[in-house]
């Protein structure tokens, strides 16, 4: 539940914004910024900015 709370998180906030707005969003500043950098477990942390990671990566091929 969490993380389909997160990854709906992420699809919203980028829902909006241009591929090299998204380019530039570093995950871990990207929680913080909503105001649950310290609200979820690290390991949540790293997945998180992982998907952020992945997403990423599918825009640049």
């Amino acid at each position: 539940m969490i993380v389909r709370g997160l990854l709906s998180l992420i699809e919203r906030s980028f829902n909006d914004h241009t591929k090299e707005e998204i380019l530039d969003i570093d995950g871990s500043q990207f929680l913080e910024s909503v105001g649950l950098g310290r609200s979820i477990s690290s390991q949540r942390t790293n997945g998180f900015s992982n998907a952020i990671n992945k997403i990423q990566t599918e825009l640049l091929d």
